[in-house]
């Protein structure tokens, strides 16, 4: 009982300090150096222990149109090379990564260079699991990729109630959904399981530490920018 109330306490405290962090991360600029971008890594190594395996859902659940397995990334693109992403919706170095290296990933996909697998996590906090839940959604009704391109470009600020369920549901008319089971999955939370799930396996064993992080085929990109990612499929194959 000891060892779980530290942990509680530890996770709570990281969890104060993050928000009041809240404001200088978002004050954070992605800088071009030499025409790519340097993206500021959300700092969350703490914050393993609060998003930690021990609330994995097991057993049946209910997944996302073409996710294979619980924990399961949605996947987009056929390309040989191997594309990995974490990003949280509310992460404010996520929103700054997608509109400097979005359109370059979104190309590799066209192209058939690159499969990506978006591993949607969900660390900071309710706002983020409504949104990642929500896109699971959007996939169900083929629009996976404008939801999720629209609610980055519409990113409220961190910590803030935003991306309520009302909110996500004039996301989704936006990018036009109009199937009233999209309404539905959005305001039951049908895969909040599976969002437990894919955040919990994200950290599990350090898989990774902060967001956005990418890797190709399996390598992390230390600094992933547009050509830095561009580079490294090509060089896959």
């Amino acid at each position: 009982m000891t060892n779980a109330r530290t942990t509680r306490e530890r996770a709570a405290a990281m969890r104060q300090q993050e928000q009041a962090k809240a404001k200088r991360r978002q004050k954070l600029v992605v800088a071009g150096v030499i025409g790519g971008i340097a993206v500021v890594v959300v700092a969350i190594v703490l914050i393993v222990i609060f998003a930690g395996g021990s609330s994995k859902k097991t057993g049946p659940i209910a997944l996302p149109a073409g996710v294979s397995g619980n924990s399961g990334p949605i996947v987009v693109g056929t390309g040989a090379a191997k594309l990995d992403l974490y990003e949280d919706f509310q992460c404010p170095s996520c929103g700054a990564f997608q509109k400097a290296s979005g359109p370059t990933i979104a190309e590799l996909e066209s192209g058939g260079k690159v499969t990506t697998n978006y591993h949607l996590v969900s660390f900071l906090g309710p706002e983020s699991v409504r949104a990642a839940n929500a896109a699971g959604c959007a996939r169900d009704q083929g629009k996976f990729m404008p939801f999720y391109n629209y609610l980055f470009a519409h990113q409220p600020a961190e910590h803030t109630g935003g991306y309520t369920s009302d909110d996500l549901i004039r996301s989704g008319e936006a990018v036009g959904i109009t199937n009233p089971a999209f309404n539905q999955c959005v305001t039951s939370m049908k895969y909040q399981d599976w969002v437990t799930n894919v955040n919990s396996a994200a950290f599990d064993n350090g898989t990774i530490t902060g967001t956005p992080t990418v890797f190709v085929n399996g390598q992390k990109i230390d600094n992933p920018t547009s050509e830095n990612i561009k580079q490294a499929v090509n060089s896959a194959g």
